[in-house]
């Protein structure tokens, strides 16, 4: 579909971007799951600082939004807008890899090849050394709760999307 059918493409990642807005505005308000670990000392904890774990937890969820939407933002200007990255609005491109950092670290393989495609470098990534997040992906469903494991994958997923090879 992104190959071909440019228009259908771009209203399908709008449609996309539009519902990650629609999940980070409604996971700053559901009820989110603190972890339970089996031990005396973390059940201790979390009857502690419930809040403020369910804030890290809050926080953690909405950076993953954040960061599938910069990813969908960043294959819709690709489709639509430019096949050069470097031409394409500067300050948009910036808060995309902010959330791409944010969401999945600096070491985050999209937010390098954005940080790459909009300098004026000529030099090429070493490619071995890019951890893709699909590449991530099965480690972190490991370590993903169940009840929000299908949010997570769909992050993952759409990161797919963004490589280019």
């Amino acid at each position: 579909m992104l190959a071909g059918e440019h228009r259908e493409a771009e209203n399908f990642l709008q449609n996309a971007a539009a519902h990650w807005r629609l999940a980070e505005r409604r996971i700053e308000v559901a009820e989110v799951p603190l972890a339970g670990a089996g031990t005396a000392f973390h059940l201790s904890l979390a009857s502690r600082h419930g809040e403020t774990l369910t804030r890290i937890r809050r926080d953690k969820y909405i950076g993953i939004c954040r960061g599938a939407a910069a990813i969908t933002n960043a294959v819709a200007r690709r489709l639509v807008q430019s096949h050069n990255i470097s031409e394409l609005n500067g300050a948009d491109v910036q808060e995309d890899i902010t959330a791409l950092e944010s969401a999945f670290g600096i070491d985050c393989a999209e937010a390098l090849l954005l940080k790459h495609e909009s300098s004026e470098s000529n030099a090429t990534l070493p490619s071995d050394e890019l951890r893709f997040l699909h590449d991530r992906w099965p480690a972190v469903a490991r370590q993903t709760r169940s009840e929000m494991r299908p949010f997570v994958d769909a992050a993952y997923l759409t990161a797919g999307l963004h490589r280019t090879d």
